[in-house]
């Protein structure tokens, strides 16, 4: 469950998109991450995006999002804005308390070796 960051990962950079900057683009930063946890039907259709091999059905913010996690994983989120860090310290640990399977899932398909997990335990 530890690899659910993998996830949050996921959700922060759909929310915030990419840009082929020194970070990714703050233009989803004013996004309200609460209402989307607490919304099933949004919150579905981010996980349904990224557990998809291809983008129909994503948002724009979801295509971003699939553009751009293995490099925000295999970085250490080098790339995300401290608004974009935040957002991942709420997603986390509402998808492994709230949706544990749905975690399970992208951890296999984002973070197989459970690296990024490994490296915070705590989040």
């Amino acid at each position: 469950m530890k690899a659910a960051v993998a996830l949050c990962l996921a959700l922060v950079l759909a929310l915030c998109g990419a840009a082929p900057a020194d970070k990714y683009s703050s233009r989803f930063d004013h996004v309200d991450v609460d209402a989307i946890l607490n919304n099933d039907r949004l919150l579905d259709n981010y996980i349904k995006c990224l557990e998809n091999t291809d983008d129909k059905g994503c948002t724009p913010e979801g295509k971003a999002l699939k553009d751009v996690l293995a490099e925000a994983i295999a970085t250490d989120c080098a790339k995300c804005t401290d608004v974009q860090k935040g957002f991942v310290g709420k997603i986390i640990p509402f998808l492994r308390k709230n949706r544990v399977e749905e975690w399970k899932r992208l951890q296999a398909k984002y973070d197989p070796q459970g690296a990024w997990a490994k490296a915070h335990p705590d989040v």
